[in-house]
């Protein structure tokens, strides 16, 4: 394949040694701009309502961290005041940097404003995103490319989420929420899948569909769209876009000869045709096969030569939240996960089955939005029905309403599974959780937490208790 098209140098609206200031530094997306940001040169501060880990590496790294909101948080000499999409207009520190005439700019706007110096990778998707560009900046990385990476997770084998790197890449995730990722300045669009979520903010698949449309559409002449073969017709990407279609046993980039070698995945890529070779996975799970083979196709656009990428995928071990393995602890094996949507959650099952045959699975499921919950009851109820027991704490809620929050429980789910012959308990409390797991595992046991609330808690303190048995 060609290498991606050229992109003129531009200027950023940030500059190295810009003052700039980030209000809601300490969500995952802004705790990594602001790293990035500051690697890039720039005086970064940022402030948040409570402390947490994210913050206090901030403050480690030189970032000047304040703890509430107040207006004297921002510099009057701020290049621009960056905020989350949690922040609202009346924010004392908003309020302060309009009547100063700073510009306030979305999260998504200044990740577009960067990607557009440079060759942007964008992966969307409604499930896999932070391993797939984990693993595309991973395989850019390795080939000696020193990209830039913006990832919603921490890598390890990446030394972190988030780096501002001297090549000409840029790796990014790309929310579909309120349609952030059209701000994005993208050369290269990698659609991991496309299915029905965000529904408190989408009227529709149909709506989500044409969102899609929309970003692939931002690619420029030239630029490449990496997605499954089933999405790409859906996409109705035009002529002008060169296009790479992916699957297990089909598309331009085919995984033939898939075998299972324990948790891990190997199998043959062909491209056009052509044998690249065999190639293996360190990351358990079929569905990251197809993860892998679309931050192929990316790397092999930006010029990565296939036995570099074949060495590399290997050596990937996933990143933080994602199946990450927190070890084994009095014969019990912790796993913790971000599966919070059916899909997510049936592919987290599978490859645990798959790899652990015949181990006695207990999962937690925190549920993630209440809307979320009520429009997807069902298919839940359906992932946990068989071959695993399940705890369920409390809905974590994050932009409900109150009409959403009265409209279904924990327990209505645990009821649903119930009837359908599956074996859950709801306990409402984390700790809670934790004493019911302690007294119930056994030597040989697996645990899986899962969501995308604090229910990893769940994981690290069973893992403490054990030690200590």
């Amino acid at each position: 394949m060609s290498v991606l098209p050229e992109v003129p140098v531009t200027d950023s609206a940030l500059r190295a040694s810009d003052k700039v200031h980030l209000v809601g530094i300490g969500g995952c997306g802004m705790a990594g701009l602001a790293h990035l940001l500051q690697e890039r040169g720039c005086q970064v501060t940022g402030s948040d309502l409570s402390t947490s880990p994210r913050l206090e590496r901030l403050a480690q790294s030189g970032v000047r961290v304040a703890l509430g909101q107040h207006p004297d948080h921002v510099d009057p000499e701020s290049k621009a005041v960056i905020v989350s999409a949690a922040v609202q207009a009346d924010n004392p520190e908003v309020q302060r940097a309009e009547r100063l005439h700073i510009p306030v700019k979305r999260y998504s706007r200044v990740v577009g404003e960067l990607m557009a110096e440079v060759r942007g990778i964008a992966v969307a998707g409604t499930h896999g995103k932070t391993t797939t560009s984990s693993l595309v900046a991973q395989l850019l990385h390795e080939a000696g490319l020193d990209p830039s990476f913006l990832i919603g997770g921490e890598v390890p084998s990446l030394g972190g989420g988030a780096h501002w790197g001297r090549g000409r890449m840029f790796v990014a995730e790309a929310c579909e929420y309120a349609r952030s990722f059209l701000d994005l300045n993208p050369t290269v669009i990698i659609i991991t899948n496309l299915e029905a979520d965000h529904l408190d903010y989408y009227a529709s698949l149909a709506e989500i569909v044409d969102a899609f449309r929309q970003f692939v559409d931002r690619l420029p002449d030239g630029g490449l769209l990496v997605a499954p073969r089933e999405v790409i017709p859906l996409l109705q990407p035009r002529p002008t876009i060169r296009k790479l279609s992916v699957g297990i046993g089909g598309g331009a980039l085919a995984a033939t000869g898939l075998r299972r070698r324990g948790t891990r995945y190997v199998y043959r890529a062909l491209l056009h045709g052509q044998d690249l070779g065999a190639f293996s996975l360190a990351v358990p799970g079929r569905h990251n096969v197809l993860n892998a083979l679309v931050a192929t196709g990316a790397a092999l656009a930006a010029g990565v030569d296939p036995d570099q990428i074949r060495r590399a995928l290997p050596r990937f071990t996933g990143a933080g939240r994602r199946l990450e393995k927190l070890g084994t602890f009095a014969g019990v094996t912790i796993f913790d996960d971000y599966a919070h949507h059916p899909t997510e959650v049936r592919a987290t099952l599978a490859a645990l089955g798959d790899g652990f045959p015949g181990r006695r699975l207990h999962a937690v499921f925190q549920p993630h939005q209440a809307s979320r919950t009520r429009l997807f009851l069902e298919d839940f109820a359906v992932a946990f029905s068989s071959g695993v027991e399940v705890t369920i704490p409390d809905i974590y809620l994050a932009r409900d309403s109150d009409q959403d929050v009265a409209s279904v429980s924990s327990g209505d789910l645990v009821e649903r599974i119930r009837a359908r012959g599956g074996r859950a308990h709801y306990v409402p409390e984390l700790e809670g959780v934790v004493d019911r797991l302690e007294s119930a595992v056994q030597a040989g046991d697996l645990v899986v937490t899962m969501g995308a609330g604090n229910v990893n808690r769940v994981a690290h303190d069973l893992a403490q208790r054990l030690i200590r048995t």
